[in-house]
Order: C-alpha cells, then structure tokens, then sequence
C-alpha cells in the first residue's frame, strides 16, 4: 500500500473541493432536519406533559374541594358537636353517681357549670338545640 504526501493530498482536496463541500452541506442539511424532528418531538411530548399535570391538577383541585366540601359541611358540624356534648354529659352522669373524694367533687361540679355554660352558649347559636326542647322520646332510667 502507498502513502499519499502531503503535496498529494492538498491537489487531491483541491480536486475535489466542490464535491467535498457538498458532502459538507448535505450533512449539514441532514443535521439540520435531524434537530429539528427531536425538536418537534421533544415540543410535543412537553405539550403533552404540560396538559397531563394540568389534567391532574384539575382533578386533584376538584378533590379537595369535594372533601372540604364534606368535612365543613354544617350539618356534619351540627353532629360533632350533638356527639361531643352528648359524650361529655355521659361522663358527668357517671361521676355524678361514682363516689369520690371532695376534691373530686369539686372539680365535678366546675365540669358540670362549664357544660351548662357551653350549653347556653351553643343553643344561642343553634335554633334546634336538642336541650331547648322538650325530650319525651328518651326514657329516663332511674339507677339506684
């Protein structure tokens, strides 16, 4: 095998320097596409990216809007506080009924004029105050 000089291969560039230019810009131009297809590619695989988050975003507001919806809800507000009182009243009937030392006493009987108190001030506010009423659908056990 030969080698090519330097000399040869400088005449052989020259020979050929058009057709190598247009190699170079063929590839150029095939460079160019190539970009632009990821480009294109890439633009709407991000377009689509871009309408899932907002899709999720969406479905994610309407969620906590549903559950904020439920959970401030006043008739739910209405029972917790039906059930909160009802459990504290249950208590004070059985400490009313435990015996207990004074000290212990006492601190009923602080519990039992908060309750009224909180009472008062929760039929204020509620028209349909269980405590307002009359309740002749509760039977009243006596334990002795």
């Amino acid at each position: 095998m030969s080698q090519i000089t330097d000399e040869e291969l400088k005449q052989l560039l020259r020979d050929n320097k058009e057709r190598i230019l247009e190699l170079i810009d063929d590839e150029k131009e095939f460079a160019r596409d190539v970009g632009d297809e990821v480009r294109e590619c890439a633009d709407s695989a991000a377009d689509r990216i871009k309408e899932k988050v907002s899709e999720k975003k969406d479905r994610a507001q309407d969620t906590f809007k549903d559950i904020y919806k439920a959970v401030m809800d006043p008739n739910a507000h209405r029972h917790f506080v039906r059930m909160g009182l009802e459990f504290f009243l249950g208590l004070s009937a059985i400490m009313e009924k435990m015996p207990m030392p004074t000290a212990v006493k006492e601190v009923r009987e602080d519990i039992e004029n908060s309750r009224t108190a909180v009472q008062k001030e929760f039929c204020k506010a509620n028209e349909n105050c269980a405590a307002k009423k009359q309740r002749d659908d509760v039977e009243r056990i006596e334990i002795d």
